[in-house]
């Protein structure tokens, strides 16, 4: 038998958005965001922690203080901290409902102080944030709403066809994203000129351009025939690491041509990702719920909370894994950027020792999914189905 491992998340380009990266001489990948996003201005970089940097040092030159903190989320990628500690800021937490992954609005509440910046909201695995509420906590206290919509783009979008809810939405393109291309991130806002400054400093940063064959070698590697081999080797796949000596560039033309290109799918790919989750949750909730029947969130991974977290490893075969294997405050590195009662996240604690996740991407088919689920039901006895509701 010849042995396979599926990806945990998206990395396939179709063959079209790889032909068209390769072979096109301009890209209209900017216009074609701003029109699925209902904005006039959109801002590319060649990572969404690059634009989530710039942004952090802006509001930190316009604060009185030129400096302050920035209340994140408790859980989320160590990009966010990275991003904020490059800038020269303070990380504060909040924490987060382990049974439906929104904020806990009673504790960004009490986290608020007077040098507090901004609150950053997240689209955790693709399920929708209550970011309405958060901008309204935000606007009470004259600061900030940032969206990290780096796990969620397109029909269930918060702001799509209507006003935006946050001040500023950042979006993600590396692998495993809603648009996995790779390389890249954008950044909208509110009010369009608040962008200027920021764009003004990425022309001022040009990045590499140029052919490039690693989007080539990714498809091959992530095949489910070769993806078992790739993670053998020493280099470091899948593995979230807090770094905040990252480069800030523009955005490469060549990842910008495949973006033109795989945004004309990305509704079918998340479609695909929908059908998966309810396959998913249908099996493994109790709770019948026929508002998410048709209507599932476009989970770039399936999120389910169980006891033996390490038992995983069984179904690794499958894409299942772990996700950021720590809360925020009980990442060492960051311990001396923190703001005070760090140590009060105990939902994120809870998250980082219980989150499993199931591939939703499109090598995962009904057959799949639903041999996947019953093994997971097998094999965790002990379990809670996030709440979507």
């Amino acid at each position: 038998m010849i042995p396979f491992a599926l990806p945990p998340a998206e990395t396939k380009l179709s063959l079209r958005a790889l032909t068209q990266g390769f072979l096109s001489h301009s890209s209209d990948f900017s216009k074609k965001l701003q029109a699925l996003l209902g904005t006039k201005v959109c801002v590319l970089a060649n990572s969404a922690r690059a634009l989530l940097y710039l942004l952090f040092q802006d509001l930190r030159n316009r604060s009185a203080s030129n400096g302050g903190e920035v209340l994140v989320p408790g859980y989320t990628c160590y990009s966010v901290p990275a991003a904020l500690v490059k800038a020269g800021l303070q990380v504060a937490l909040y924490d987060i409902d382990p049974r439906s992954l929104q904020p806990d609005m009673a504790d960004v509440k009490r986290k608020i102080k007077t040098n507090t910046l901004a609150i950053v909201v997240q689209q955790l695995l693709g399920v929708p944030a209550n970011i309405g509420e958060l901008s309204k906590i935000a606007r009470q206290h004259g600061i900030c709403c940032i969206e990290d919509s780096a796990q969620l783009l397109g029909p269930f979008q918060n702001i799509a066809g209507k006003e935006m809810a946050a001040d500023f939405t950042v979006f993600s393109f590396g692998r495993g994203k809603p648009l996995p291309l790779g390389n890249g991130g954008a950044l909208i806002a509110k009010k369009p000129d608040d962008l200027t400054r920021l764009a003004r400093d990425l022309k001022a940063r040009p990045g590499k351009q140029g052919i490039s064959f690693l989007p080539f070698a990714v498809q091959i590697l992530a095949m489910p025939h070769f993806y078992w081999i790739v993670e053998k080797l020493p280099l470091g796949l899948g593995r979230t690491v807090y770094d905040p000596s990252f480069d800030v560039t523009d955005m490469p033309q060549l990842y910008q041509r495949f973006g033109a290109a795989t945004l004309d799918e990305l509704v079918l790919l998340n479609l695909h990702r929908s059908d998966i989750a309810e396959i998913y949750h249908s099996y493994l909730s109790d709770k019948k719920d026929s508002r998410l029947t048709g209507n599932m969130p476009a989970c770039v991974r399936y999120p389910l909370l169980v006891q033996n977290q390490g038992a995983a490893q069984r179904l690794a075969r499958y894409g299942v894994r772990q996700f950021y294997p720590l809360a925020l405050c009980d990442l060492l590195p960051l311990r001396h950027r923190l703001a005070g009662n760090a140590e009060m996240t105990p939902g994120a604690r809870e998250i980082a020792n219980r989150l499993i996740t199931l591939p939703t991407h499109s090598a995962v088919n009904e057959k799949t999914a639903s041999q996947l689920v019953r093994e997971v039901e097998q094999i965790f006895q002990q379990k809670t189905v996030i709440d979507f509701g």
